[in-house]
């Protein structure tokens, strides 16, 4: 098998999310083509479940990758949006936000032009599990904050800041 350049694909315009959605067709995640541009499964992981929308931009040859969580929809909207604020600081692969009716989601974009069609799958994939191991970190912070705002036995009220949350976000490296 040999790689092949994305914008010489066969002679067609070549859209990613069809390799994606062969991947998912084969796997046991559940998933719908919205439409030809856009991809939405959900996925589990340690922590929660998501929601992933692939959404492919031709123009750009790039993909908008947006995981929501929508368990924040019932939690107090000052503790989401603490937790977004300070996961904001710390994040390195793409950023959160709070939608209309609570969901948190994570945005990052994936460029894919001038890559072989393996590559951007590999690369696809890597950004996804990045975007998800994010989702967790605020999820985790998300259980603490609530759990010091409802029994204020985590932080006191004076170290309530990005300091405190921020490690979170941190990856650990080597033995402690």
């Amino acid at each position: 098998m040999s790689a092949l350049r994305l914008s010489s694909h066969n002679g067609e315009s070549y859209n990613p999310l069809d390799e994606m959605e062969d991947l998912l067709d084969g796997s046991d995640y559940s998933y719908n083509r919205d439409t030809e541009n856009r991809l939405s499964f959900e996925c589990e992981s340690k922590q929660s479940r998501y929601a992933v929308v692939l959404e492919w931009h031709p123009e750009f040859t790039a993909i908008r990758c947006s995981i929501i969580m929508s368990e924040t929809q019932k939690m107090e909207r000052a503790i989401v949006d603490i937790a977004v604020e300070n996961a904001n600081q710390a994040a390195w692969h793409g950023f959160f936000i709070v939608d209309g009716v609570g969901n948190i989601i994570f945005k990052t974009l994936i460029s894919v032009k001038d890559e072989d069609l393996l590559s951007a799958i590999k690369m696809l994939e890597d950004k996804i599990d990045n975007g998800i191991e994010d989702m967790d970190r605020i999820y985790i912070s998300l259980g603490i904050g609530k759990a010091s705002v409802e029994d204020g036995n985590l932080f006191a009220d004076d170290e309530w800041n990005i300091e405190n949350l921020a490690l979170m976000f941190s990856d650990v490296k080597g033995n402690a």
